[in-house]
C-alpha cells in the first residue's frame, strides 16, 4: 500500500490531458465545487459592501409603529441586516432550466438576493423614486449606492484565484485517489 503520493506537473497541456482522463462524473464534481467556491467568494465581497440601515440613518426616520414592527421582526427572525442575509448562491442544477443547462454542459452558480427576504434589494442598489411614507411620489429620487456592482467588481480577481486554487487542489486529490485505486488493484490482483 502506498502512503502519500505527490507529483509535479510542469506544463498546462499535461494538466488538461490528466483532467480529461478522469471520468466525466468526477470532472463535473471538481468543476461544480470550484465554481461554488468562487461564488462564495463573490458573495463575501458583496456582503462587505452591503449597506446597513443603522449606518444609513434611515432608522432615524421610521415612525414609531414601523420601528416597533421591525424590532419585533428582527427579534423573531434574528436578522439584523436582511439585505446582507438575503444573499444566496443558486447552483445551475436549481435553475429553472437546470436540466437543459446540464445537458449542454453548463456548470454555474448565481449569486443574488432571495426575494422572500429582501424584496427591496434592487432599489437599494440602483436607486428609485422617493415616496417617503406616502403613496404619492415626492418628486425626488433616491440614488442607489451600487453596492452589488462594486462587490462583484472587487471580487473578480479573488474569485478567479479561488477557482484556480480549488480546481488544482481537487484535481490533485482526485488523481491521487484514482492512482491509489489503480495501485491497489494491481497489488491485490
Amino acid at each position: 500500500m502506498p502512503g502519500t503520493i505527490s507529483f509535479r506537473v510542469k506544463n498546462v497541456q499535461a494538466i488538461q490531458d490528466g483532467f480529461l482522463t478522469l471520468p466525466d462524473r468526477i470532472q463535473r464534481a471538481i468543476l461544480r465545487r470550484s465554481v461554488a467556491a468562487a461564488g462564495r467568494t463573490i458573495r463575501k465581497y458583496i456582503k462587505k459592501n452591503t449597506p446597513k440601515s443603522r449606518s444609513t440613518k434611515t432608522r432615524d426616520l421610521w415612525s414609531a409603529s414601523t420601528a416597533e414592527s421591525r424590532a419585533a421582526n428582527e427579534a423573531s427572525h434574528g436578522k439584523k441586516n436582511p439585505l446582507a442575509d438575503s444573499l444566496k448562491l443558486k447552483p445551475s442544477s436549481k435553475w429553472a432550466g437546470g436540466s437543459a443547462a446540464a445537458k449542454k454542459g453548463i456548470i454555474g452558480t448565481v449569486v443574488g438576493h432571495d426575494k422572500r427576504i429582501a424584496r427591496h434589494a434592487h432599489l437599494v442598489n440602483t436607486g428609485h423614486r422617493g415616496f417617503f411614507w406616502s403613496k404619492d411620489w415626492s418628486g425626488k429620487y433616491v440614488s442607489g449606492n451600487q453596492y452589488f456592482n462594486k462587490g462583484v467588481k472587487a471580487a473578480k480577481q479573488p474569485a478567479a484565484d479561488k477557482f484556480k486554487q480549488n480546481t488544482k487542489m481537487r484535481f490533485e486529490k482526485e488523481v491521487t485517489k484514482h492512482f491509489k485505486r489503480l495501485v491497489e488493484a494491481v497489488v491485490d490482483g
